[in-house]
Parts: structure tokens; sequence; C-alpha cells
């Protein structure tokens, strides 16, 4: 049976320490009754929160005991005559998601569907369910789980932490946003050449050893750094006073371009700089890089 992609409400989300979210959902488009302990890998990344509409990708994978004790149907592997609330079900995606206030929280940048729809339900006022066929159900998934990280990427990307240890984000909502797209592009491009077999092509030395009898086990693409997806950062992250003493003479600017900066902005020494609340030794380096650079 094909994968289904249909709304759903999440009504509770349980985490079981082990490898997996446990998850109930009402899924009007299945029938009336909460679908109950619907399994979400945590390989998959973070699920859906409680309260949250989504439009979810659902897989069936047995017939529901309850209904085979009850003589609803038999023991045996689905074969597309059951109701589906007699069949237990793996939610493996989301593809867009809006939480309790209306406010659209995530989205998957998944291909456009090439398959025709292959089911629909009649309910009034519920999207059909969509029967998927596998290649687009991992385009679906991994399309979902490629945004959350590039939004997990372009987050830490943008925080520094500070000599009292605190982590902060100094880039904008638009910059983390830009970030993340930028990655979330490669990311789902890399899913593209995977899925057509294209991911890389074997250097000279490989083909010679295969073509004389040698058995590739694995190709492992080299993975480029953060930095090199979006540009690595004008001021690298820094930390205390050492790493930014190295980093100015790195830069090769004199004691008398440093002073000139400070004294600008009314401070007497790089100490008097950072003895103020919030301020850091990376808001320093900024400062001297925007003072004597632009």
């Amino acid at each position: 049976m094909d994968n289904v992609i249909t709304q759903a409400q999440i009504v509770a989300v349980k985490d079981d320490n082990n490898w997996r979210y446990t998850i109930d959902a009402d899924i009007p488009a299945f029938g009336t009754k909460t679908f109950r302990f619907l399994t979400w890998r945590k390989a998959q990344g973070d699920p859906p929160e409680v309260g949250d509409s989504v439009m979810g990708e659902f897989e069936a994978y047995r017939r529901s005991n309850y209904y085979i004790k009850q003589g609803a149907l038999t023991e045996g592997d689905i074969d597309g005559t059951e109701e589906k609330w007699q069949l237990e079900w793996n939610f493996v995606g989301v593809l867009s998601s809006e939480g309790p206030n209306g406010n659209a929280v995530g989205q998957s940048t998944a291909s456009p569907r090439t398959a025709p729809l292959r089911a629909t339900s009649s309910a009034a006022g519920i999207p059909p369910a969509v029967f998927v066929d596998a290649n687009m159900a991992v385009r679906v998934r991994e399309g979902g789980i490629n945004d959350r990280k590039a939004w997990s990427d372009a987050k830490e990307h943008g925080t520094v932490t500070g000599e009292n240890g605190v982590s902060e984000v100094v880039d904008t909502l638009d910059e983390t946003l830009d970030k993340a797209e930028r990655i979330a592009d490669w990311y789902n491009t890399r899913l593209e050449e995977r899925l057509g077999g294209n991911i890389c092509t074997l250097p000279n030395v490989v083909q010679a050893a295969q073509d004389a009898g040698a058995t590739l086990v694995s190709v492992e693409p080299e993975e480029p750094s953060i930095e090199d997806l979006i540009g690595a950062p004008a001021v690298p992250v820094i930390r205390n006073r050492s790493a930014l003493g190295k980093w100015v003479s790195g830069k090769g600017w004199s004691k008398e371009q440093v002073q000139e900066v400070l004294d600008r902005h009314g401070y007497k020494s790089s100490a008097d700089y950072l003895k103020e609340e919030y301020k850091s030794a990376q808001g320093l380096a900024e400062l001297l890089l925007e003072g004597i650079e632009e």
C-alpha cells in the first residue's frame, strides 16, 4: 500500500527516550478516532508540536490487532481492502505545518508532484488523502528533514559564545532565513543527485581499479563546511580576549589604528569596552573591522 499524504491535528507527542517519538493525532480522512502511538523516528528530525495542524505523510505497516481480535479482519498482509482506521500507521514526514495560532512553522521543499492522485477522501471540508509513490515519498520525507537541518545549521553559524559562556544568536531573523534557504537548496540538490544515481563521478584511479577486478564498497563524497555553503563570515567566532588579540595581529593592524577606533567610540582601552554589560570580544572585533577596513 502506498504512503498517504493528508491533514492531521497533533494531540500528543511523547519521547520514549530511545529511537523514536510516539504521536497521537486526529486524522479526519482516516476516520473519527484519534490515532495513537504513531511512530516518528528521531532520525527524521524534530517532531511536530502539540496543537500543530500539519499536512503529513503516513505509512501503513500492518493490520490493527484490535480489529483482528474483533473478527473484522484476519491476520495477514495489508491488501487494500481494509478501512484506514483498521490499520497501524507510521508518521514519516511533514510537508507543511501551522501552529495553534494559524502561523506557518515549516514547509518542505520537496519537488512538485509527478504522479497522479490515486485516492481521495469524500469528507466535506477535509483535504483529500493523497497516495504517493515511493520515489515521491522519499522526496517529501527527506525534504522536510533537510529544511530542519538547514535551519539548525544556519542558527549555529550565526551564534557566538561570550566570555561568560552564554551563547547568543547574533544574526537577524532575515539573515538566518537567508542562510537556511541556501543550505537547504544545497541539501536538496544533493538529494536529487542521489535519487538520480549521479551523486559523484569516480576518479580515474578508482575506475582503473574496478576494471582490474576490484570491488567498490562505498563512495563518500566530501561534504563542504557551512562556510563553503554560505561564505566565510567577515569575523570568525571569537570567544575571549586572547583570541581577539591573535585575530587583530593576523589582520596586521597597528595599536594606533585600534586605539583610534576605541577613542572614536568613547573607550580608553579594549578592557574598558569589555567591562560593560553585554559587551564581548566578538562585538569588539566587529567594531574594529567596521572602523578600520570599511
